[in-house]
């Protein structure tokens, strides 16, 4: 996040990955990317979205809803990955999230 080119590249740090917070309900893992949100340059600021909310933006709106938000931010931060529940789509069991990421 303070992009240390140097010691990243000595390290063998990509500076291109993201951050993974796995953690029980109620660790705060929110309330810690809320916080780091602060001490971020403007350029890096990021928006968090709950995924459960793509998901049922995803139910009313379809496969619109996955390029929206694939073209609205550069940097997303997904809320409860894994809470959402699959939609289905021409009947067919269709996993939002996982689309998403894989994009």
């Amino acid at each position: 996040m303070i992009y240390e080119e140097e010691l990243c590249k000595k390290e063998g740090i990509d500076l291109s990955k993201g951050i993974l917070l796995i953690g029980p309900i109620g660790a705060g893992k929110t309330t810690i990317m809320t916080l780091l949100r602060q001490f971020l340059f403007p350029e890096q600021d990021y928006v968090i979205k709950s995924t459960t909310d793509i998901a049922l933006e995803f139910h009313k709106e379809g496969i619109s809803v996955i390029q929206k938000e694939e073209n609205r931010h550069k940097i997303l931060c997904f809320d409860d990955l894994g809470a959402e529940t699959n939609k289905k789509l021409y009947g067919s069991d269709f996993y939002t999230m996982a689309e998403i990421l894989l994009k």
